[in-house]
């Protein structure tokens, strides 16, 4: 078992978020069924950010707070409250009962609770709070999941994103960044995506949530680079999440390649300096040009027009190294494509 620390709380936030039904149906499979996927699932965001803040009883979260409504039209909306806890904490279900408590008191509908036991401890369970005091009871009662219990078999769900990112999850917690365990899993999980036939978007969410929970040491980073090359290369650009983190010092590197090439050929042919520093100029801006197109296309299948454009006709490369930040980092197409000051 890994001894290092993971963060696991912000990918399974997002997790959430992009795979909620998989996710449901997957962990909570019987209240996956009571809701009408026909109606867009709401994210409460900025009701979760008010709980948190009237929250006074130390540390207190929610990961997920989302309104959905039921297949049956018995409720008009109903609130499902889910929380990944990735570490043992013998308060969770008090903390489970305090949130329901406040979020029915809130919003007066009707709140699912479910939690998400990800920790890496077999013997740790929590799914009831009960408190007496004179003849007063309270019990409360959730629905809970256990990541560590979940068998290979289990996991094989086609076309579930969740599923792998399960696989990733519990890789993370068995073996450190350095160990070639945890490289060969990640490899493994690679050839999953591959044989589930995901579409691009959903491969490409995949990938960065598995990037998030399976770092890897430099040296195990490298090593599952060539292995990868090796033996799927024809699939290469189809998991170019992993490599993005490089992209602009290999742009670079290409760009001084092609530069040196063309510099050298027109020192030759015109015997002057120039030759060879604007040979050299224009190689790096044509590599980082390419390489825009690269990760556009293989991030959002398309470069516009537009793009292809001011592309054309830039010659600046600060702007191109920055717009290159930007293609990478952005959240969707139409920020990665804003033109830059």
């Amino acid at each position: 078992m890994s001894d290092e620390r993971n963060d696991f709380d912000s990918p399974w936030k997002e997790a959430l978020e992009k795979f909620l039904r998989p996710f449901l149906t997957l962990c909570f499979p019987a209240v996956a069924e009571q809701i009408d996927w026909s109606q867009e699932p709401v994210f409460l965001d900025k009701e979760l950010q008010a709980l948190e803040h009237d929250a006074d009883a130390g540390r207190q979260y929610v990961d997920k707070l989302v309104r959905v409504f039921r297949r049956t039209g018995g409720e008009a909306w109903i609130l499902v409250h889910v929380e990944v806890q990735s570490q043992p904490d013998t308060r969770l279900a008090e903390r489970m009962y305090q949130y329901h408590h406040r979020l029915k008191q809130i919003h007066g509908r009707p709140v699912v609770s479910l939690a998400v036991l990800a920790d890496g401890d077999p013997q740790f369970r929590s799914g009831t709070f009960e408190e007496r005091y004179l003849g007063t009871r309270i019990l409360f009662e959730f629905a809970t999941c256990k990541l560590l219990e979940f068998s290979e078999g289990q996991l094989v769900q086609p076309g579930n994103p969740i599923a792998q990112v399960i696989r990733a999850h519990l890789i993370a917690l068995r073996w450190r960044r350095d160990s070639p365990h945890r490289r060969r899993g990640k490899l493994e999980l690679l050839w999953h995506l591959d044989r589930d036939s995901f579409d691009r978007e959903t491969v490409y969410q995949l990938l960065r949530l598995l990037d998030w929970f399976l770092p890897l040491s430099t040296a195990q980073e490298h090593s599952f680079r060539q292995e990868l090359q090796e033996l799927h290369p024809e699939k290469i650009m189809h998991f170019v999440t992993s490599f993005e983190r490089s992209a602009r010092k290999e742009a670079l590197q290409e760009g001084l390649q092609l530069g040196h090439q063309q510099g050298r050929q027109e020192g030759r042919q015109e015997g002057r300096q120039e030759g060879r520093q604007e040979g050299q100029q224009m190689g790096q801006i044509e590599a980082l040009k390419d390489a825009i197109r690269e990760v556009l296309t293989t991030r959002f299948n398309q470069v516009p027009s537009e793009v292809n454009l001011r592309l054309e006709t830039c010659r600046d490369l600060g702007q191109l190294r920055r717009w290159l930040r930007q293609a990478v980092a952005a959240p969707d197409l139409a920020v990665a494509s804003a033109p830059l000051d």
